[in-house]
């Protein structure tokens, strides 16, 4: 008796090593390794663009691309017209994943002014969240462990974020939220009363 095969029917691209453990313990905590796979990919944006055109969306139905924007026009240029496709999801990190990170701590973030420092803005980000997390370390590792650390925090997190306007990163929540969703007919109904109350 032949066995059938089953055929994962979702990419997740990542450019960097901590990217590819946060999503990896992301996917594996929400048991959807059977829908989901993940490739790590260091190549300049152009690249990425020409071999999910030409090879990813021949394989899965649905492309998640998950990258730093790194205040690159030439990244920029590239996600919009990825974007324009329905089956690929852009979920960039504007500029580094760390932002996303730190948008973890919105309550304590009262005011952001970067206009004053001559440092690019994703080494403030970073000095700013090892302020408040001085055991960040970067890598496979060091990606499943700030899952761990934030993943009951996600959700509210987004809603408090949604409630204020569409934060840089908000892309990248709604990635984990389409993955959580693998394979469920009918997403749960927000509870209006938490809503309201918040």
């Amino acid at each position: 008796m032949m066995e059938a095969k089953f055929f994962k029917t979702h990419l997740v691209i990542v450019e960097g090593e901590t990217e590819e453990g946060f999503f990896t313990a992301f996917v594996k905590d929400k048991k959807k390794e059977a829908f989901v796979d993940i490739k790590k990919l260091t190549l300049p944006a152009r690249e990425i663009e020409k071999r999910i055109n030409e090879e990813f969306l021949n394989q899965y139905q649905v492309v998640i691309l998950v990258m730093d924007h790194d205040n690159n026009p030439d990244n920029r240029v590239v996600f919009e017209r990825l974007a324009r496709n329905y089956r690929v999801v852009v979920a960039d990190s504007n500029p580094c994943f760390e932002a996303f990170l730190l948008f973890m701590h919105v309550k304590q973030i009262k005011h952001w002014d970067c206009s004053t420092s001559d440092e690019s803005p994703q080494k403030m980000i970073l000095k700013w969240y090892l302020k408040k997390n001085p055991k960040y370390k970067k890598g496979f590792e060091g990606g499943v462990a700030v899952y761990q650390k934030y993943k009951e925090r996600l959700s509210s997190a987004y809603a408090e974020l949604s409630n204020r306007r569409r934060p840089p990163c908000s892309n990248l929540y709604d990635a984990l939220q389409l993955i959580e969703f693998i394979g469920v007919s009918t997403p749960p109904l927000p509870d209006f009363k938490t809503v309201a109350n918040s």
